[in-house]
């Protein structure tokens, strides 16, 4: 599972430091961002944006792992 979460937890670029403005109007505009992408419409392109599928990972068959 580490491949799957490495891929889920690796950050857009510039990530960290637009969710952390250091000026009023930055944190201005940052407060109407998170407003607008919070809307339901928003919230599915987003989810569909920076969600990994769960398709990209090859599990392993854990079959003979299978106690009757």
């Amino acid at each position: 599972m580490r491949p799957y979460a490495e891929q889920a937890q690796q950050l857009p670029p510039g990530a960290p430091r637009v969710a952390n403005p250091k000026s009023r109007a930055g944190l201005a505009v940052f407060h109407g961002a998170l407003r607008l992408i919070s809307r339901p419409a928003f919230l599915r392109v987003g989810e569909r944006l920076f969600t990994p599928p769960a398709d990209k990972i090859d599990l392993p068959d854990y079959g003979s792992l299978v106690v009757a």
